[in-house]
């Protein structure tokens, strides 16, 4: 980057990065003024410019119009939505280096870069990390829209599904049928330890190393990564191959010979052309550690808790389902999700949009029953219990508090 204009454009952004990310978890708000959205929607480029706007411009406008009307879904810990994380420190500086360096890594070509080992590496660190055999299963990554789904919410996490597992595996040996698992973020209750307050959350997810594949979640959940990272677990890596193998186009070709090499990820997976989303997955792996990894879970599971309880007693809320009907329960079976409605329809028809207006959290809208109801998902690595529960339940007594005088 020869240019001084263009090192000057980057020098400016790099800048922002630093002081926003610098910024204390509780002074960037969660959505932008509606304001800066109508300004960046105005200031959008209307068609493809002949001569270009030069780097110059469009950098003050990335700056100026952009970012300010981006929400901070990864800043802030107050973000509950769709069961996203943020971006842990180390996944951020792996991320920088991920644009600079642009690395190609749909072949397998080790004289010229450490891209695909590393790759390789990072998905045997995730089955470690998940507790299952490294000798025995396999993975790729993939943009998560294609392999994975958010489907069957498990709230209600429990032992029963080792026994379910067995049973369903025995059947599928039986018939012959192939037993696919969608783990969702329900996959990340096996780095927990064996304890009395996590034991029931730790027994949901035993038995999933029955199964024949897993879609072992979205990176960018719990395990806090960038957008998008998803990542697909198998126990029988040579149907991979021999579905996905580059059947003749030789400068597709790693030149490789032999067995038991890293293989190129073009032959195991979907995708020929994606970023280098290894490299953040393997510098947060290894800045955190499983302990690093549990402190955070722990800390997502028992924030989710304590709102639990708070809303079940709360006279103008209701926690679901009611089959939590106490503390005891709560303590046992709930994992990041908490479920409530309002009690009363008028004020419940119009929760999810206060609580999001006051941009001091974010909830995602659902329904139960079919009625609306909102859900708090805890998966931002800098969730803090102490801060988080207090800050959430002063931004609920504020709503209930301008709703009643809007309705005295």
């Amino acid at each position: 980057m020869e240019d001084p204009s263009d090192r000057s454009c980057l020098n400016q952004s790099q800048q922002h990065v630093l002081e926003t990310l610098s910024k204390p978890a509780h002074a960037n708000r969660i959505l932008p003024h509606h304001a800066h959205i109508q300004k960046a929607s105005n200031n959008l480029a209307s068609n493809a410019p002949t001569n270009g706007w030069g780097i110059a411009r469009t950098t003050a406008h990335l700056l100026e119009d952009i970012a300010p009307a981006l929400n901070g879904q990864a800043l802030s810990p107050h973000y509950y939505g769709f069961v996203t994380g943020g971006v842990t420190p180390a996944a951020q500086v792996a991320e920088n280096l991920v644009s600079t360096y642009d690395q190609n890594v749909h072949v397998h070509l080790p004289e010229t870069t450490i891209a695909t080992e590393l790759e390789d590496r990072a998905l045997k660190l995730l089955l470690e990390l998940l507790d299952f055999n490294v000798e025995e299963w396999a993975g790729t990554y993939n943009h998560a829209s294609l392999i994975l789904k958010e489907g069957f919410q498990r709230r209600r996490l429990g032992p029963v599904l080792l026994s379910s597992m067995a049973k369903l595996r025995s059947l599928c040996d039986k018939y012959g049928s192939w037993l696919h698992v969608d783990a969702a973020f329900g996959l990340f209750a096996r780095i927990l330890a064996h304890s009395q307050e996590f034991d029931y959350v730790y027994k949901g997810a035993e038995g999933l190393e029955l199964a024949d594949s897993i879609a072992a979640g979205d990176a960018h959940k719990l395990l806090n990564v960038p957008y998008d990272c998803g990542f697909f677990f198998s126990r029988h890596a040579g149907l991979a191959q021999q579905v996905f193998q580059n059947p003749n186009a030789a400068y597709l070709s790693s030149g490789i010979a032999g067995t038991g090499m890293i293989q190129s990820p073009l032959n195991i997976g979907l995708e020929n052309s994606r970023r280098f989303r290894a490299l953040p997955v393997y510098a947060t792996l290894v800045s955190y550690g499983r302990i690093g990894y549990q402190d955070m879970l722990q800390r997502q599971i028992r924030f989710a808790r304590r709102i639990a309880c708070y809303l079940h007693h709360h006279q103008d809320f209701d926690l679901l389902p009611r089959s939590l009907k106490d503390e005891a329960c709560i303590n046992q079976k709930v994992y990041i999700i908490v479920l409530f409605r309002a009690k009363e329809d008028a004020l419940n028809n119009t929760l999810v949009r206060k609580l999001n207006a006051s941009s001091q959290m974010y909830v995602s809208g659902t329904s139960w029953e079919g009625h609306q109801a909102c859900r708090i998902a805890a998966a931002n690595w800098q969730v803090d219990p102490e801060r988080d529960v207090a800050h959430v339940q002063a931004v609920f007594e504020k709503v209930l508090a301008d709703w009643r005088h809007e309705h005295s």
